[in-house]
């Protein structure tokens, strides 16, 4: 009787060390895993830095892109730069992928890209809005990296009212849809055509596609600082930065376009 309690008091011992030890490598496991993930997140953030894209050849002069983040994952600023003689000259906008288009590069250095995926530069000689003809002017359109590119992009898809700030409406003119670019919206705001600058958005596929502050030749004469208001959509996507603010200026010889003051989406 002795000899049979002590041969199940061993195997009851045994069997609690053995769960003891499956317990403690189960949560090994769990920590390696957990210290694996965080390394990989770790690894996709992206430090505080200014990062510039790969310059883009104009006719005679070079336009390039950068981001500014103040902290990390803190994006402060997405900017371009480009030569105003070039801007002023049509020729220059022959070497885009669409007529009166030029194409900037984004910084692709640490996920950049994974945010904005690439800037289009659009000139209108004269357009239509509302049906009344307004002043020739450049639009900057900053894509999303989420936005769907090219032949993709479907201009008529159902329109996401609730993805777009309060107030903006789609423009149904034979203007406000370009193909392989997307469609327009614009706001309430009332503009002085002369000397107009505006902060334009795009939709594709139903989302929001693109950014677009917008600036008349003639405001671009008169040495343009301009510092604008950028409202946050109705529902923002978890994920995305959205600018609060946008900057367009003259600096010496070039023209520089900023989406500024970023907040997050988590």
């Amino acid at each position: 009787m002795k000899t049979q309690t002590t041969c199940v008091t061993f195997i009851f011992l045994t069997l609690i060390i053995i769960e003891s030890c499956t317990k403690d490598f189960t949560s090994i496991q769990h920590a390696a895993s957990y210290d694996h993930q965080a390394l990989i997140h770790e690894a996709q953030r992206i430090p505080a830095g200014i990062y510039t894209g790969e310059s883009t050849h104009l006719k005679n002069g070079i336009a390039y892109s950068w981001m500014e983040f103040s902290g990390v994952d803190k994006l402060e600023s997405v900017n371009i730069s480009l030569p105003l003689a070039e801007l002023l000259d049509p020729a220059a906008f022959l070497y885009g992928s669409y007529a009166n288009t030029i194409e900037i590069n984004m910084p692709v250095a640490n996920r950049c890209k994974e945010i904005f995926n690439t800037i289009i530069v659009t000139r209108s000689l004269i357009d239509a809005k509302a049906g009344i003809q307004v002043p020739a002017r450049l639009s900057f359109n900053f894509y999303l990296n989420s936005a769907p590119f090219n032949s993709s992009m479907d201009c008529h898809a159902h329109h996401a009212f609730n993805k777009m700030p309060y107030g903006f409406n789609p423009v149904l003119s034979r203007g406000g849809c370009i193909n392989g670019l997307g469609l327009i919206w614009n706001s309430e705001i009332e503009v002085d055509e002369t000397n107009y600058t505006e902060m334009l958005l795009g939709s594709a596929n139903g989302d929001l596609a693109f950014y677009s502050p917008t600036i008349s030749l003639a405001a671009i004469a008169n040495r343009p600082d301009f510092v604008g208001d950028v409202p946050l959509p109705i529902v923002m996507t978890p994920g995305r930065y959205y600018p609060t603010k946008f900057h367009i200026k003259q600096s010496g010889t070039e023209l520089v376009v900023s989406l500024e003051k970023f907040v997050h989406r988590n």
